[in-house]
This record gives C-alpha cells, structure tokens and sequence, in this order.
C-alpha cells in the first residue's frame, strides 16, 4: 500500500472521548475511548476491503486520545506553575516578615545590652556609695571621738 492514505478524507460521528477529571470522575480518572463509526469515505465502499482492521479509525482514534493526553498535560502543567509561583510569593512574603523579625529583635538586644550596661553602672555607684558612706562614718565617729577628747 503506497502512502495515498493521507489523501482521503474520512468523516466521522462527533467525539467519542469523554475528557477524564481531575477530580474524581466517576469513571476513576479514566480515559474512555470509543472507536468512531465511519459515516462517509470519499473513495467508496471498497475501503472496507482495504482496511479490515479499521486501522484508519484507530489512527484518528488515536490521533484524538493523543490530543486530549497533551491538552490534559498542559493544563495541569499551567496548574503546577501557578501554584508553584503562588507558593514562591507566599515563601518570599514570609521570609520578608521573618528577617523584618529579625531587624527588630537585634535592635531589641542592642537596646536590652544598654540596659544592662546601665544597671551595671548602677549597681557599681552603689557600692561606691556604700563604701563612701562607711567611710564617712568613720571619718564622723575619729572627729567625734576627737572634738570629745579636746572639750
């Protein structure tokens, strides 16, 4: 058989593939197929002595599944890429908000160490001042002592 088969066309019966969800169809998932009828040859009846197989309608059949698979594949592909560029807007959010966190929790510590240095201080004065006090009352108690002796 030369390659004159491309020449003739074959009509058939409207679709006859079910498109599957993605969902949960009730048919599992699955893709149906039912092989079209031929309704009409433009070389006439004799095809069917040609063809006995009917490899040309399994060749449109085909064809068709082919095109539902890669329409189906595409669709889902869009899916896939929206999803994976809302998620990477979300993530970009959320590391935004985390290292914004952690802007404010540096400058909280800087502030915290301040805060420590001045108790720090604070604390340092009073032992000053407890030891400068004591002196002082000794300093008070000698002259006591002294301004008793010299009456």
């Amino acid at each position: 058989m030369d390659d004159q088969s491309s020449q003739i066309t074959v009509r058939t019966s409207t679709s006859t593939i079910r498109a599957a969800s993605l969902h949960g169809a009730p048919s599992g998932g699955s893709i149906s197929v039912t092989v079209p009828r031929e309704t009409e040859l433009e070389e006439g009846e004799d095809d069917d002595e040609d063809d006995p197989l009917k490899v040309k309608e399994l060749s449109l059949a085909f064809d068709y599944l082919m095109f539902k698979i890669q329409d189906q594949a595409s669709q889902l592909s869009e899916r896939v890429e929206a999803h994976v560029l809302r998620s990477k807007t979300e993530h970009e959010h959320d590391i935004q908000t985390i290292q914004d966190k952690l802007v404010q929790i540096k400058q909280l510590v800087g502030h915290c160490d301040q805060i420590n240095l001045e108790i720090d201080k604070l604390e340092q004065l009073n032992m000053i001042t407890k030891d400068f006090t004591q002196r002082l009352i000794a300093v008070q108690n000698r002259m006591n002592a002294h301004a008793q002796k010299f009456k």
